[in-house]
C-alpha cells in the first residue's frame, strides 16, 4: 500500500513551517474533497486600496522528513493547485472581512517559480494555479544497460570491449550509477599485427606515398589503424583506391573516401576514420594509400612473407617495399554501440560512464550527461571529465515554489481581513 503524501510548507528559508493543518473544506477538488491543505491565515501585511503587498516566497514540500531516520517514499500529491478560500474555507461568500473579496475579486496573484513561471497569475476560488504532481519518494537506481555494436557514418568508437552503467537524476540530485553491463565487443574486421619490420623512410620528396594491398571484406568499412615508428614526424592523406594491374590506380573508390590532415603518433597506433562509411566489395582488390605531406618517418610492418602487398610510390611510379611484406593495421567495421537500459519513473535525465575495464571508472569515465530518453547511440571515441557517484544525492523530500501577493482592487473597502491560502490536491 502507498503511504499518502504529507504537505508541509515552509518560508523561503525551507526551514521555518508557516503551516501543515490538514483542510477539510469541501471545496478541495474531487475525487477526494478533502484533501488538500489550508494555511490560515496568511499575512502579507496592510495594503492599500489600487496597491499591492511585498512579495513572499513559499515552498510546498512532500514528505520534508523522509530523508530522517526511519523515512518512507511517500505517494504522490497529483494535480497539486493553489488558490484563495475564504476565512470559513469557502469559494465564495461571507464577508468581507472573512476575505469574501480577496477571493471573489481574485486579488491573490502568485506565480509557479518551480515551473519556470514570470507572470503572477490572480487565483480565487475555483480559479486556481496549476503546480503539478510533487513526488514524496526516491529516485530509483537504474537497471543494466544492454549494447548492441554497430557502424554508421561518423562512428569514432574504436576496437576493443566496453562496459557501461548508467545514473539517473531529478530535482533533487543524482543517484548512484547502477550494476554494470556486459562487456560489448567491437571486432576489427581483419587485422595484421605483425611489426617485426619498417617500411622505407618515407618524406614528401622522394618516398612519398605507401600502399598497402587489401581484399574488401563485407560491403563497409569505416577506417583503420596503423603504427609508427619511434622517432617519426609524419602527416599526410589516407586515401582508398582501385587498383590498376598490381598498383594503386590513383582513382578513389569515391569522392569522400579520402581522409585528410592525419599526424601520425608516435609509437602508438594512429586511428583513421574516413567521414564517410565506404562502400566496397567482398574479395576486390583496393589499396590503402598514404600520401605523405610533411615530416618523415617508417611504418611498422611484417618483414617476412610470399606476397608483396606493400608498395613505395618513389620517382615517379609505384615499386614493391624491399622492407616489409605486410603494413600493421587494424580495419575497422563496426564504429559504435547503440546503449539501452529500462526507464527509470521521474527521472529527469541521465548520465552514461563507459570503460574498457570491467568495474573500474575512472576520473574520466563520463560518455554524456543530461540524456532525457533510457537509451544512447555511442558514436565517441573518448569519453571526459566525471565518474559515477558512491553514494547518491537524490533525496525523499520534493517541492514546489511559489512567489505571492495580494493586490487590492481599486474599489476595495476593506480594512483588517483573513483568508485561506490553500494548497489542493488528489491521491489519484
Amino acid at each position: 500500500m502507498v503511504n499518502e503524501p504529507v504537505i508541509t510548507v515552509t518560508k523561503a528559508n525551507d526551514i521555518d513551517i508557516v503551516d501543515d493543518s490538514a483542510s477539510t473544506t469541501e471545496f478541495l477538488p474531487a475525487p477526494d474533497d478533502d484533501i488538500g491543505i489550508a494555511l490560515k491565515p496568511i499575512l502579507f501585511g496592510n495594503v492599500k486600496a489600487g496597491e499591492a503587498t511585498i512579495e513572499q516566497e513559499y515552498h510546498i514540500w512532500n514528505n520534508i522528513d523522509g530523508d530522517e531516520e526511519g523515512g518512507v517514499d511517500l505517494g504522490i500529491a497529483y494535480n497539486l493547485s493553489v488558490t484563495a478560500s475564504t476565512l470559513r474555507g469557502q469559494n465564495a461568500g461571507g464577508t468581507i472581512k472573512e476575505g469574501k473579496e480577496v477571493v471573489e475579486l481574485r486579488e491573490i496573484l502568485v506565480i509557479d517559480v518551480s515551473g519556470g513561471g514570470t507572470v503572477y497569475k490572480a487565483v480565487g476560488g475555483l480559479i486556481t494555479l496549476t503546480l503539478g504532481d510533487l513526488r514524496g519518494d526516491k529516485l530509483a537506481t537504474p537497471g543494466i544497460p544492454t549494447g548492441t555494436a554497430g557502424h554508421e557514418s561518423g562512428g569514432e568508437v574504436l576496437p576493443g570491449t566496453y562496459y557501461l552503467c548508467v545514473s539517473a537524476t531529478d530535482e533533487t540530485g543524482e543517484t548512484e550509477a547502477g550494476s554494470e553491463s556486459a562487456g560489448v565487443t567491437i571486432s576489427p574486421l581483419d587485422s595484421q599485427t605483425d611489426q617485426d619490420g619498417e617500411s622505407e623512410t618515407l618524406d614528401n620528396t622522394t618516398n612519398t606515398r605507401i600502399g598497402w594491398k587489401k581484399a574488401g571484406i563485407g560491403t563497409f568499412i569505416n577506417g583503420l589503424q596503423v603504427l609508427q615508428s619511434a622517432g617519426g614526424t609524419l602527416e599526410g592523406t589516407l586515401r582508398l583506391e582501385t587498383d590498376n594491374s598490381g598498383s594503386p590506380s590513383g582513382t578513389l573508390v569515391n569522392e569522400n573516401a579520402e581522409k585528410t590532415g592525419i599526424s601520425f603518433q608516435d609509437a602508438i597506433k594512429t586511428s583513421i576514420l574516413w567521414n564517410n562509411e565506404q562502400s566496397w566489395t567482398d574479395g576486390t582488390t583496393y589499396w590503402f594509400v598514404f600520401v605523405i605531406t610533411a615530416g618523415t618517418g617508417k611504418l611498422k610492418g611484417k618483414a617476412t612473407g610470399t606476397n608483396h602487398n606493400v608498395k613505395i610510390y618513389t620517382n615517379g611510379s609505384w615499386q614493391d617495399s624491399s622492407t616489409i611484406y605486410e603494413l600493421y593495421a587494424i580495419l575497422i567495421g563496426n564504429n559504435k554501440i547503440d546503449w539501452d537500459w529500462a526507464d527509470v519513473d521521474y527521472a529527469q535525465t541521465y548520465k552514461a560512464f563507459r570503460t574498457e575495464t570491467s568495474q573500474s571508472y575512472g576520473a574520466e569515465s563520463l560518455l554524456i550527461a543530461g540524456l532525457n530518453s533510457s537509451g544512447y547511440e555511442d558514436k565517441k571515441c573518448d569519453t571526459v571529465e566525471g565518474t559515477p557517484l558512491e553514494e547518491g544525492t537524490v533525496t525523499r523530500k520534493h517541492k514546489k515554489v511559489i512567489k505571492a501577493k495580494v493586490a487590492a482592487d481599486s474599489t476595495s473597502h476593506k480594512e483588517n481581513v483573513e483568508f485561506n491560502l490553500e494548497f489542493r490536491y488528489n491521491l489519484t
